[in-house]
């Protein structure tokens, strides 16, 4: 049944167990890494985006305060030249 190659080509990939287990666990710490890697990543730039939505935030503000101004000039100086008139 068995000869002694064949039961010498398992003994042989018995031993080989071990060391393969030590490279599969070595590539999951690498990709356990990278993952770690990447979500620091996706983190800074989740920053970076509330971070410029708040100064768009702050954009729009400005843009309304000098619309705002602007029609305050507008309004008084019509009152004024409506008061000098009459």
């Amino acid at each position: 049944m068995f000869t002694g190659c064949d039961s010498l080509d398992k003994v042989e990939e018995i031993i080989q167990i071990p060391k393969k287990l030590a490279e599969a666990d070595k590539k999951v710490k690498q990709i356990e890494k990278k993952q770690a890697e990447m979500k620091k990543s996706l983190d800074y730039y989740k920053n970076k985006e509330k971070e410029a939505t708040s100064y768009i935030d702050y954009l729009y503000i400005f843009i309304f305060v000098l619309v705002s101004l602007y029609i305050m000039k507008f309004i008084v100086t019509k009152s004024i030249k409506f008061i000098n008139r009459g």
